[in-house]
């Protein structure tokens, strides 16, 4: 499990529109996919910041010996609490990894457990387990109102991956479970990149409204979508949402559920903004060549 420079990308943008603090749990512990030139990149303009992280880097001690795709990278909790004003802690079903909280999120947690955290970080971790649903519910459960939730799990392309997740099924949960804010980003990569975890991709926003093609040719929309796709989610929490409720797949939505899709107007019109990319290209393809996607940007 990982967190690649992306999902650095998107914490560093939400710290900038509200700082991240508090009491983070990350769901296994995570291999920072930066090494110190993408770290610079991203960092540039924080020079505190980056220095203190590259110092820290020359530590052995700092540096990443227990994960698979650690190879000397910055630690996860060294990072965390290096650019945010963060206490690092880390759920897994067994301590193998060093985890502090040992805890099988196959299934539902104590109640005990609940509200505890300001932030939560699964990246891999849903598309690595056999039950999702239940480890998504207890992430809802594990945050305080007002904490955030951040995904970054495969979509499609992914070899070897054991589940993949459309955009739909995060903002479709989020949505009927009244969270105060969601927003979903899909993560293409088109290219190959500099090595397996370090590759720039187009970003694109999901909505759930789209204008519907009567006889679209499927051939052509998955090979709009040749390449990896990851999905990546923030989500904030809000006093009143629940984890309980199921949604249903948009093309069965009818008088008789619940329509998670008004919960759009809400998103739609939170001070949170999109990502920003500096980066564009005139010839992206939309996945799926589907307007349910906005185009933000390329090398993100």
């Amino acid at each position: 499990m990982g967190m690649p420079k992306q999902v650095i990308k998107l914490l560093k943008q939400e710290n900038g529109y509200n700082k991240i603090s508090g009491d983070a749990l990350f769901c296994g512990r995570q291999s920072v996919l930066a090494d110190r030139n993408a770290m610079s990149e991203i960092y540039s303009d924080t020079p505190s910041i980056l220095d203190s992280l590259l110092d820290k880097w020359l530590d052995p001690r700092n540096q990443d010996a227990s994960t698979r795709h650690g190879n000397g990278l910055i630690r996860d909790n060294i990072f965390l609490q290096t650019a945010f004003d963060l206490t690092y802690n880390c759920i897994d079903k067994s301590d193998y990894e060093g985890a502090n909280i040992i805890c099988d999120l196959n299934y539902p947690i104590s109640s005990e457990m609940h509200s505890k955290f300001d932030l939560v970080f699964t990246g891999g971790c849903l598309d690595n387990v056999f039950n999702p649903v239940s480890l998504l519910m207890n992430s809802t459960n594990l945050l305080k109102a007002g904490g955030r939730v951040v995904h970054y799990e495969t979509f499609s392309g992914v070899m070897g991956s054991y589940l993949g997740f459309s955009p739909e099924w995060f903002y479709s949960y989020y949505a009927i479970n009244n969270f105060a804010d969601c927003k979903v980003y899909v993560c293409h990569q088109t290219e190959s990149g500099i090595s397996r975890f370090n590759y720039d991709t187009n970003l694109f926003s999901y909505h759930p409204s789209f204008t519907r093609n009567p006889n679209p040719d499927y051939f052509k929309s998955a090979m709009a979508s040749a390449g990896i796709m990851y999905v990546m989610v923030i989500a904030e929490k809000a006093k009143d949402s629940t984890s309980d409720l199921m949604p249903s797949q948009i093309q069965y939505l009818d008088a008789k559920v619940i329509d998670w899709r008004e919960a759009a107007t809400k998103f739609d019109s939170s001070s949170r903004p999109h990502l920003h990319v500096d980066s564009r290209i005139a010839d992206y393809k939309l996945p799926f060549m589907s307007d349910h996607y906005s185009y933000l940007g390329s090398e993100f």
